[in-house]
């Protein structure tokens, strides 16, 4: 699954991140893979947690939606 963050101004591509829904012994576990945010996203001033914790928040909203009780998010700073 993807969520995208589109500017309404330029609509042009802040954000996006990316991951799936493994389903487990456990339930259903969201892996979160990557949030990946442009340049011109990270000098926006109107929001005060910025555009890459709202996508995340965005993200496990719709794993806790879809089932999942459980999110894993990889830690990779690449």
């Amino acid at each position: 699954m993807r969520i995208t963050a589109k500017s309404l101004e330029t609509k042009r591509e802040l954000g996006r991140a990316e991951g799936l829904i493994r389903v487990w012994l456990g339930g259903r576990i969201l892996h979160l893979e990557s949030i990946k945010l442009r340049k011109e996203a990270l000098g926006m001033e109107r929001s005060i947690f910025g555009i890459g914790l709202f996508i995340g928040a965005v993200m496990i909203r719709y794993g806790y939606e879809s089932g999942c009780r459980t999110a894993e998010l990889l830690a990779i700073n690449d």
